[in-house]
């Protein structure tokens, strides 16, 4: 029987012997284009540079702290039309020789620096960590899936297994 990636998910993450946190990328910033009107960073033409920030920020992360198999599963979030600037959501695993504050430190340190060499502009970059709880497993799935407007799709998905960061096994 064919599971959904959500199902996949979830499974991995009860399963893990190694403890989680959940994370929220975001990127904030602006600019004027040429017709002087004000411009969020993060738009279509951009999103695919604030992925590849956040695939050099997931390997420099992993390197640093020793695990080139750190686990890692992105999903996207925001919605232009209700006002919330793109944002990435996700599930890090904290490395067995490691801990939710080396891990906190270096993916805010990565972050800003990727943000900023990746966009080229004077961005504001911020990462929120906390803890994933496993008795909350299946709320927090779920709240990272759900339909936050029609900018992105729901379920499914929202999960970017088109990064090259991305890792589930």
């Amino acid at each position: 029987m064919s599971k959904t990636i959500r199902e996949w998910i979830n499974e991995v993450l009860t399963e893990s012997e190694t403890e989680w946190v959940i994370a929220v990328f975001k990127l904030n910033g602006g600019f004027m284009d040429e017709s002087g009107i004000s411009r969020q960073s993060i738009n279509e033409l951009s999103f695919p540079r604030m992925l590849k920030s956040l695939d050099w920020t997931i390997t420099t992360t992993r390197r640093k702290l020793g695990n080139k198999t750190m686990r890692f599963v992105p999903f996207i979030g925001g919605d232009k039309e209700m006002g919330v600037n793109v944002h990435i959501h996700a599930f890090v695993e904290i490395p067995k020789n490691s801990n939710v504050y080396e891990l906190n430190d270096n993916l805010k340190r990565y972050w800003k620096k990727y943000s900023e060499k990746s966009l080229q502009k004077g961005i504001k970059s911020e990462v929120w960590i906390q803890p994933y709880k496993k008795e909350l497993g299946k709320k927090h799935t779920y709240y990272v899936t759900r339909y936050e407007g029609n900018s992105f799709m729901y379920g499914d998905e929202k999960v970017l297994i088109e990064c090259k960061s991305f890792l589930l096994n």
